[in-house]
């Protein structure tokens, strides 16, 4: 049996949470329906607080890299990797949460909101629900539009599922030593799929399978490099003048992201690019915090995010279902949820949060957990 303790990562509970909060403050900021008439603060909305949807390509980044890892230390511990335990552990972890959501989505979401004028896209009219039962949500984004926020949300779960019908079989059947050419190619292609054939649509960039497998596959690529004792001795010694600038430059790239996709000239080439830098940041993040040994600051010394980190798949699942209920409650107390104040948006914000967190915790340990505890039966 393969030894889990042994591949825990101490900081990555702490990094899932704070992926799901980038996300959740660009949701907030987008779907409470507040804009300030100050030039100033709707700047800092838009070039600052939109950047919150980077945190998926984060969750992407190291879902590639943890996924992978424990897939080559299976094959490194018994020589061989056991496709069906992989899936089982997966579907175990995965469907039941997201089917629940599913249900809630398209049946019970729509009944609560029913009548009520909110400023959320919770209709179930335009989408195509077997998209999503199938993991193809975010096929439906291309083909219907995005109706349905809390469905919406599933795209990128969709997309990890996709990931993981090619992930078992590259490890199980590729030899190591060619692995990393394979990744890298298929980074490539990736990078190819959004400059040669996407035609600059965001919505093909931002949801295309083949574009955020290149997310995918860098966490997979750094899985990969960091099997090897010598990489690792090589990233303990990053000196931190070394781990500073890197964090500023990735930080700055965040802050002037928008003004460099509006440049006309060779906005393409920006636009095919500028996810794989985001995707390389990602993983110097991840791997600065797991091995580094110079780091200013180790995010699991935080109890409270590394807590938190622990329930962000059913946070990510639930916080739209969370918004469009508070929503509803508002408006049925005649709360103007039309033309919110920033006293509403911060309020609401701060109610949905706790919202979310509360039912995500109770839903793990009343729900979620009973289907998790039968995946030690299958490592």
């Amino acid at each position: 049996m393969l030894d889990t303790k042994k591949t825990f990562f101490h900081n990555l509970d702490g990094l899932r949470f704070v992926a799901f909060f980038l996300v959740f403050v660009n949701h907030a900021v987008n779907n409470l329906g507040y804009k300030s008439k100050n030039p100033s603060v709707e700047l800092f909305r838009y070039k600052y607080l939109l950047n919150g949807d980077l945190g998926v390509g984060f969750f992407f980044v190291l879902s590639g890299f943890l996924i992978t890892y424990l897939l080559l230390k299976e094959k490194e511990h018994f020589s061989k990797v056991s496709i069906k335990n992989f899936y089982i552990r997966r579907v175990l972890r995965i469907l039941p949460l997201y089917y629940l959501i599913i249900i809630l989505s398209l049946y019970v979401v729509p009944w609560i909101v029913q009548g009520e004028a909110i400023p959320l896209r919770t209709t179930t009219d335009k989408l195509d629900a077997w998209y999503y039962y199938s993991f193809l949500g975010n096929f439906d984004f291309f083909y219907n539009g995005i109706s349905n926020v809390i469905i919406g949300v599933l795209w990128s779960v969709s997309v990890e599922e996709q990931f993981y019908l090619i992930a078992p079989f590259l490890i199980a059947f590729i030899p190591t030593k060619h692995l990393q050419k394979v990744i890298i190619s298929l980074i490539l292609i990736a990078i190819s799929y959004r400059l040669f054939l996407s035609g600059g649509k965001n919505v093909l960039i931002k949801f295309h399978t083949l574009s955020c497998m290149g997310d995918l596959l860098m966490g997979a690529l750094l899985a990969l490099v960091c099997t090897s004792e010598k990489v690792i001795e090589r990233i303990q010694k990053w000196p931190r003048k070394l781990i500073v600038l890197v964090y500023v430059a990735g930080i700055s790239l965040f802050l002037f992201r928008f003004k460099i996709s509006m440049i006309e000239s060779g906005q393409i080439i920006f636009k095919s690019f500028m996810p794989f830098l985001f995707s390389l940041f990602f993983a110097f993040i991840i791997a600065e915090q797991n091995f580094a040994t110079r780091s200013f600051y180790k995010i699991g010394k935080s109890k409270g995010l590394s807590f938190l980190g622990r329930y962000t798949y059913g946070m990510y699942c639930y916080h739209m279902v969370m918004f469009a209920v508070a929503m509803s409650l508002a408006s049925k107390l005649e709360i103007d949820v039309l033309h919110p104040d920033k006293y509403y948006l911060i309020g609401m914000t701060l109610v949905i949060f706790v919202l979310t967190t509360l039912v995500s915790i109770v839903s793990y340990h009343l729900f979620e957990k009973k289907f998790l505890d039968l995946k030690s039966k299958f490592i």
